[in-house]
């Protein structure tokens, strides 16, 4: 006999809808709630191919671009009800229903399933192991082999420099807002930034690529990008936080020391500071962060 304690939990899983009329999906992400712990997690994959492969016509820009603001939504969420600051619950019935509808609408291509229940042993670290095997089991094992090779941009922070930030200060995602800057050639848009006087923009940068050629390439397209950037007379600083190849196959570590030096390149009169951040550095980044947001106006 255990005198080990349980806990009740209820879990939805998000889905993308290409079709409303042929009503196909692929399930694309979970979300599960522990009322007694104040517990809610929520994940979506923005991995594409899978998508793309199902549905010819799907856009990948769009997905991910909605799949990036619907976490940050999510995530600001699941802080607000660790904190007990959250009141959308009808009396005597709480439930993970008002959670899901808050920003995912029946009729849109993103949507949520019934919810179900089940029980956990009654820790954060046994809630969090619940969360990952239903993720595995609805979403993570659909995904191809080679594409969960690698880490897209929301990888990288999520699992590398998220963390960090929320071990020093939580506070601190509530204060980084997407924001979009006019230059003279396009609107650029930045999901992660504050503003002290002018913009300060973090921008995750991945490497974690499977051909060489690619690391390149994605170096010449940021590097554009932050050339373009220099139309504005609206930026302070920008954060490149990088994410290193997990390859460390020697053309893949050589490809990737190059894209280094082109997003390091000073071959143009920048009127705003750039700042690369590494893994290793994530830990005093998250410092930093925490010291900024301390100044701001």
């Amino acid at each position: 006999m255990t005198d080990q304690q349980f806990t009740s939990y209820q879990y939805s899983i998000i889905r993308y809808f290409h079709d409303a009329e042929t009503q196909e999906f692929l399930n694309i992400g979970v979300a599960l709630f522990a009322p007694e712990f104040n517990y809610f997690r929520t994940d979506i994959t923005p991995l594409f191919r899978r998508i793309s492969d199902t549905f010819f016509n799907a856009n990948t820009d769009q997905y991910r671009s909605y799949v990036y603001r619907l976490l940050r939504r999510f995530d600001r969420l699941s802080r607000e009800i660790e904190k007990n600051e959250v009141d959308m619950f009808e009396p005597q019935h709480v439930d993970i229903e008002p959670l899901m509808r808050k920003y995912i609408r029946r009729d849109s291509s993103f949507q949520y399933s019934i919810p179900a229940s089940g029980i956990s042993p009654a820790t954060y670290r046994d809630l969090d192991d619940t969360f990952d095997h239903l993720f595995a089991t609805y979403v993570e094992k659909y995904i191809k082999k080679r594409e969960k090779e690698t880490r897209d941009e929301s990888v990288v922070w999520r699992k590398v420099y998220r963390p960090k930030i929320e071990k020093i200060d939580s506070n601190i995602l509530d204060n980084l807002k997407p924001v979009t800057i006019q230059t003279p050639v396009d609107a650029l848009e930045y999901e992660l930034s504050w503003k002290n006087g002018k913009w300060h923009l973090i921008l995750p940068i991945s490497f974690d690529l499977l051909l060489p050629a690619s690391l390149t390439n994605k170096a010449y397209r940021t590097l554009g990008r932050n050339v373009q950037l220099n139309g504005s007379r609206e930026i302070s600083r920008l954060y490149m936080l990088i994410g290193e190849p997990l390859n460390k196959d020697k053309n893949v570590m050589r490809s990737y020391s190059k894209s280094i030096d082109i997003l390091t390149s000073n071959g143009v009169d920048y009127n705003y500071d750039r700042k690369l951040i590494f893994e290793d550095a994530a830990g005093d980044f998250a410092s930093y962060l925490h010291s900024e947001m301390q100044q701001i106006e």
